[in-house]
């Protein structure tokens, strides 16, 4: 933790994830686990908010949130209790829209993951507490999220990229649809409708039939076609 304070350098959130691995299923080991991820939340936060951090350190937001996506995994109450977790999430919701294959991937498999360890294993002794506090985090950050990822889709990601934003819809519509539904259909409504020239983009009938399509899918891959034509709309 010492070295990476002063060095910064990504290795070390790997190894810490290797931790998580072998020793998070361990009850005693978890506290010593959280403290570990506590330490690196300082220095990655002042690193990752620096201007034109997450774009300059890909590989530090990668390592970062497939560390707390280790901690779901194993530890998830834990986890989802730990004073860091704020400042995660923060961070979480600007490296979503980060224009980088890997570390954009952690980022929204860390949400995906989140959304499940507040839906899945409902046999497990922990889910009503896994669920009250990721329904908790749902309700505060899920309207962002969804901003964010809009954002992302059509102003910043490269189509091939929009699996993975279509995979995070899908795993919300999971959790909760008519939350999504009425987060998406807000947003739509305040997406600029004109280009730069002032000529119009995209129509409300347009607009409709984007919501409709996204809302409505089964799949994954409806989702993925629906933002890779919309987004051609802003292109």
């Amino acid at each position: 933790v010492g070295l990476y304070a002063a060095h910064g350098h990504s290795c070390f959130l790997y190894l810490g994830s290797i931790l998580v691995d072998e020793y998070a299923s361990e009850p005693g080991c978890v506290t010593g686990l959280l403290a570990m991820l506590e330490a690196f939340t300082q220095p990655t936060f002042i690193l990752l908010t620096q201007p034109n951090g997450f774009r300059d350190h890909p590989d530090t937001v990668d390592d970062w949130f497939r560390l707390c996506a280790r901690f779901l995994q194993r530890a998830p109450v834990a986890f989802l209790q730990c004073s860091a977790l704020n400042t995660i999430l923060e961070c979480g919701l600007q490296a979503c829209m980060l224009d980088h294959k890997e570390a954009n991937a952690a980022v929204l498999k860390f949400f995906q993951d989140l959304l499940e360890a507040g839906r899945k294993h409902e046999d497990r002794p922990n889910f009503e507490t896994r669920h009250t506090l990721v329904v908790n985090i749902f309700n505060t950050h899920g309207e962002s999220l969804v901003s964010n990822l809009i954002n992302a889709a059509i102003f910043i990601l490269p189509q091939y990229m929009h699996h993975d934003v279509a995979e995070t819809f899908f795993q919300i519509m999971q959790f909760d649809r008519p939350k999504f539904c009425l987060w998406l259909e807000a947003k739509l409504k305040v997406l600029p409708t004109k280009n730069s020239g002032g000529v119009e983009a995209i129509t409300q009938t347009e607009l409709v039939e984007f919501h409709k399509a996204v809302t409505q899918a089964e799949r994954t891959k409806e989702i993925t076609r629906a933002l890779v034509d919309f987004s051609r709309f802003f292109s």
